[in-house]
């Protein structure tokens, strides 16, 4: 639920499942173990299927509503996910990072949908070697092996933030000095590089 705060949760029978009724959202358990989510206004925003295999590995496909695009699972040097296969499984690529590259060192297994009613985020809590692929609207995540275990938030943009942030836990606040520009790159071969590079920043009037 957007806020992330602890809620009352009404439970009661749909058909050959159960619904979960919370404030701001809706979850529909079918008897064949299929979640179907809902915002507000009784509309369908996601479905999840589950699928469990005999090693411990596990695959979750994710449906959204027709016209969202999806976004995020880390630092991905692509703005729309859709037509990509991505590891999450934090490497180091060494040497240089290419437009290609996958995967690199932020790859989390959170993203979000986003259409013109809103969005819904979701974080799959799991630290094991996976790989998502999105084609349009459909996010199927395959796992190794570890806990199956997600969280779904629907609402604004603004508010999913403020929900995972809730789970996740807020960085405090840095200090003032620590706001600006930090400069890194692949490759300073010596003291007078980085000499070099601090004197272009001065030169051009750069804070640093």
């Amino acid at each position: 639920v957007a806020g992330g705060s602890a809620c009352e949760v009404e439970v009661r029978p749909d058909g050959d499942g159960w619904r979960l009724l919370g404030p701001g959202i809706g979850v529909a358990v079918a008897a064949d173990g299929v979640l179907t989510y809902y915002d507000p206004a009784g509309g369908i925003v996601r479905s999840d299927e589950l699928s469990t295999g005999s090693a411990g590995e596990w695959r979750l496909v994710s449906r959204h509503r027709y016209g969202a695009s999806l976004h995020s699972l880390g630092g991905r040097s692509m703005w729309r996910l859709d037509g990509h296969s991505l590891r999450c499984w934090n490497t180091d690529p060494g040497g240089a990072w290419l437009p290609d590259d996958d995967p690199l060192s932020v790859a989390t297994a959170g993203y979000v949908a986003v259409d013109d009613d809103g969005a819904v985020h979701c974080f799959i809590d799991n630290p094991y070697d996976a790989t998502i692929t999105v084609t349009g609207v459909q996010a199927v995540a395959e796992f190794s092996g570890g806990p199956i275990r997600w969280h779904v938030s629907i609402g604004s943009l603004a508010e999913c933030v403020e929900s995972f942030t809730a789970l996740t836990g807020r960085p405090a606040v840095p200090p003032r000095w620590a706001l600006g520009h930090h400069q890194a790159r692949w490759g300073y071969d010596s003291s007078e590089a980085v000499r070099a590079v601090a004197s272009g920043f001065r030169q051009h009037r750069l804070p640093l």
